[in-house]
């Protein structure tokens, strides 16, 4: 569903801390203490974090789990998590006397292992004054998702088959080409997710959860500077009712002239027919590998 991360090592391209705030007179050493806190994260400076914290820190992800204090420092320690890019913007603090909510808007890119990620989110932050300055209580942090709040073209829609075609055509095409992501975005429901799996360079597994939004953001990039071009091997569905599941086996090349692809994988379409039009529900794949190649009688023919 897009090309496999290489092995170079992310680094910290940009920081961009405050930008587009709504702060008052005095406020100043909350949005400093803001300022440490994510560039902690975003250089690994667990030292720093370890001052920034409060001793109840929790950080509330959008997915629903929670992370407490020590968890959020092992996190920022792991060598699989690098972070390469990430901007904080339209803060606001809102205090009360020792305490303050600063809301924001906050971007970030990067790896978890083999598994790049991207997030476009609406932050809240909760900040104590202590004995040795403003700590950090808690994050809650919201995904934004535009899935379906673009109209389709019709023709993209009205069938399986012509949805499949879409989402194949609409990632692939030469270096340099912009995609057309509204088009992309165009046929996902809300609330749809895109599921890729790998593995940790120690070898155990892993699978990220993304919104359609961050998809672009992790995948997009990579997809119109290297040029790629993702066709369908072939396709097993199964069906009941107006739900869709289907098994879509690919192989992804740079060019459709490539003799040989760089990877091949099973797409796990789940599809939803609502009497007007197809909608993608979700997509989970994994690539194909020497220890896990495609089975034969997912490529060829669409089996039903």
């Amino acid at each position: 569903m897009f090309p496999r991360p290489s092995a170079a090592v992310l680094v910290l391209l940009c920081a961009i801390p405050v930008a587009s705030l709504h702060a008052q007179k005095g406020d100043e050493a909350i949005l400093a203490a803001v300022t440490r806190y994510d560039s902690a994260w975003a250089k690994k400076d667990t030292a720093a974090l370890g001052t920034l914290l409060a001793p109840g820190y929790r950080y509330f992800t959008s997915l629903g789990s929670v992370m407490e204090r020590a968890g959020a420092v092992a996190f920022v320690s792991d060598t699989a998590y690098k972070l390469a890019g990430w901007e904080r913007s339209q803060l606001a603090v809102h205090r009360t006397g020792s305490s303050a909510v600063v809301e924001s808007r906050w971007f970030d890119r990067g790896r978890l292992g083999t598994q790049s990620f991207a997030d476009n989110q609406r932050c809240s932050l909760t900040l104590v004054e202590a004995k040795r300055g403003w700590q950090v209580a808690s994050e809650h942090c919201t995904q934004i998702d535009q899935a379906g709040t673009t109209a389709a073209r019709p023709g993209d829609v009205t069938t399986l088959d012509s949805i499949m075609l879409a989402v194949y055509d609409v990632i692939s095409g030469p270096a340099g080409e912009k995609r057309d992501w509204d088009r992309f975005r165009s046929l996902f429901a809300p609330g749809a997710r895109l599921i890729p799996t790998g593995k940790r360079p120690d070898g155990s597994a892993v699978f990220l959860v993304w919104t359609v939004d961050q998809y672009i953001a992790a995948a997009g990039a990579s997809l119109e500077k290297d040029g790629f071009f993702e066709k369908e091997l072939g396709r097993h569905v199964d069906r009941y009712g107006d739900i869709v599941q289907v098994f879509s086996s690919y192989d992804s090349k740079r060019l459709p002239t490539d003799e040989k692809p760089f990877a091949r994988g099973i797409n796990s379409f789940q599809l939803r027919f609502d009497g007007t039009r197809w909608w993608v529900v979700s997509i989970f794949w994994e690539g194909e590998t020497p220890a896990n190649p495609i089975p034969p009688q997912f490529i060829g023919s669409a089996t039903r």
